[in-house]
C-alpha cells in the first residue's frame, strides 16, 4: 500500500470507531492539558521566584572583599576603585551599580532594642537596582533616605512600636572597633514580604552610614543590576579578568542557594506527579491499541489474504496512532493556549491564610503563569515518546499474526 492508501484507511478506521477514538484523544489531551498548564505553572513559579532573590536586596551580582561573605565584619571593606569601577559600567548588559554599607547593630527606642542589620544606601542608585523601594507602606523611598531619615521594616515598627516620625538611637561598631551611634528619625516603612528585610533591617543614607562605621570612600558591597538575568554568567567571565584580587565577584544564586534548592525540591515533586500521570496515560493507550489489534486480527488475516504485507499492517496502526496523537496536541494546544495566555497577564493573587504562608516563605503570594514554547514542546514531546514506546509491544504483535489463525478467528 502506499503512503496515501494508508492515511486513507487509518481515517476509516478511527471514524468507524468512533467511541475508542474519542476516549483515546480525551486521555492523550488531558495528559497534555495537564502537562503544559503544569509546566507554563512552573516556569513562571521559578521566573518569579528567581526574580523576587535578585530584586529583593541581592541583585545580580555582587562584589565583596573576600573574606566578607564568610565573615561581615567592617574591616572587610573595598575602596571605591573609580578606575574599576567605570569599567564595570561600560560592560554590556550592565544596568546599575549600587554602593552599600552593611553593619550589625542595635537599633532602640524608649525601652525597645533590638537587633538588627544596618544598610547604608545611595536611595538614587538602589532604586534602580532593586525593586524594594516600591515597597514602601508609607512615604515615598526616594524623598525619604535624605541625610538623616531611615527607613524600617513593617515588623521591626510593630516590635519596637514605632512609627514615622520618631527617631531610632543606631549603635554599632565603627572600622576601630569602638562602640559608635547615631540617632534618626524614621521617615518611612517597609513590607517586602521577607522576614530579613522587614523585621532585621534598617536602611539609612550612605552619608550618614559612613559617620557611624567612619568608612570613608570605602563600601562593603557592591550591587550590580543587569539588562538581562541571563547574562549573569557572561558579566562574571567579563568582571574576572578586570577586578584586583581584593575584590571578589559573587552571583545571586551564590549568595542565596537556598532559592536553587527551593526550585529543585519542586521540580522533583512536579515531575514525579507528572510521570506517574503519563504512566497511566501511556498504559492506558498501551491497552487501547493492544485490544484494537486484538479485536481486528479477523480483518489482518483478511487483508494478508488478499495481498496486503505486514509491514502495510503495521503502518497502518501506526498511522492512526499518531493520527490520533497529532489531533490531541492541537486540541490540548488550543484549549490551553488561550487560558495560560490569560494568566500569563493576569496573574492570581492569593489571600487570607494562602496569602500568609507564601509571605512567611519570603514569597509573595501570587501564582505567575509563563506563556513560551516550552511547556507546548515539552508536552508534545513527552506523549509522542512514552505512547509510542509503550505501544512497541502491541504493534510487534502484528509481525507474529497467522493469516489462517486470524482468518478462523471470529
Amino acid at each position: 500500500m502506499d503512503f496515501g492508501t494508508i492515511i486513507q484507511l487509518s481515517i476509516r478506521n478511527l471514524l468507524r470507531r468512533k467511541a475508542r477514538t474519542i476516549l483515546s484523544v480525551l486521555s492523550l489531551w488531558f495528559a497534555m492539558s495537564i502537562i503544559i498548564v503544569t509546566k507554563s505553572m512552573m516556569d513562571g513559579t521559578y521566573g518569579m521566584m528567581i526574580e523576587n532573590t535578585i530584586e529583593r536586596f541581592i541583585s545580580e551580582i555582587q562584589l565583596h572583599h573576600p573574606d566578607w561573605v564568610a565573615d561581615q565584619q567592617l574591616k572587610y571593606a573595598i575602596d571605591k576603585n573609580h578606575e574599576i569601577l567605570s569599567k564595570i559600567e561600560q560592560l554590556e548588559y550592565v544596568d546599575q551599580l549600587s554602593y552599600r554599607i552593611i553593619s550589625a547593630g542595635l537599633v532602640s527606642f524608649n525601652d525597645a532594642t533590638r537587633g538588627v542589620k544596618i544598610i547604608g544606601i545611595n536611595p538614587k542608585t538602589e532604586m534602580k537596582t532593586v525593586n524594594y523601594p516600591n515597597k514602601l507602606v508609607k512615604s515615598e523611598f526616594i524623598h525619604t533616605i535624605q541625610h538623616d531619615f531611615s527607613i524600617i521594616g513593617d515588623e521591626l515598627s510593630e516590635k519596637l512600636n514605632v512609627q514615622i516620625g520618631d527617631s531610632l538611637a543606631v549603635i554599632s561598631y565603627d572600622k576601630f572597633g569602638t562602640i559608635s551611634a547615631i540617632i534618626t528619625p524614621i521617615g518611612g516603612i517597609l513590607n517586602t514580604g521577607d522576614p530579613l528585610l522587614d523585621e532585621y533591617s534598617i536602611f539609612i543614607n550612605h552619608k550618614l552610614a559612613e559617620e557611624l562605621t567612619y568608612l570613608d570612600n570605602q563600601i562593603n558591597e557592591i550591587a550590580i543590576s543587569l539588562t538581562h538575568e541571563d547574562k549573569t554568567n557572561i558579566i562574571l567571565k567579563e568582571l574576572n579578568k578586570i577586578l584586583p584580587e581584593n575584590i571578589s565577584a559573587q552571583p545571586w544564586y551564590e549568595i542565596s542557594p537556598e532559592t536553587l534548592q527551593m526550585i529543585a525540591m519542586d521540580k522533583a515533586n512536579a515531575i514525579f506527579s507528572l510521570s506517574l500521570l503519563m504512566l497511566i496515560v501511556g498504559f492506558g493507550i498501551l491497552n487501547t491499541v493492544y485490544m484494537s489489534i486484538m479485536e481486528r486480527t479477523r480483518e489482518f488475516g483478511i487483508m494478508q489474504a488478499l495481498g496486503v504485507h505486514k509491514k502495510g499492517i503495521f503502518n497502518l496502526v501506526l498511522i492512526e496512532l499518531l493520527i490520533l496523537i497529532s489531533f490531541a496536541s492541537v486540541l490540548a494546544t488550543a484549549s490551553t493556549a488561550p487560558i495560560i495566555y490569560y494568566f500569563d497577564l493576569n496573574p492570581v493573587i492569593f489571600s487570607g491564610e494562602m496569602a500568609l504562608a507564601y509571605e512567611e516563605m519570603g514569597i509573595e503570594p501570587v501564582l505567575y503563569f509563563n506563556f513560551n514554547p516550552s511547556p507546548f514542546i515539552l508536552a508534545n514531546m513527552t506523549v509522542f515518546g512514552i505512547t509510542l514506546v509503550l505501544s512497541i509491544f502491541p504493534l510487534n504483535r502484528i509481525r507474529q499474526l497467522n493469516p489462517v489463525e486470524s482468518l478462523r478467528m471470529s
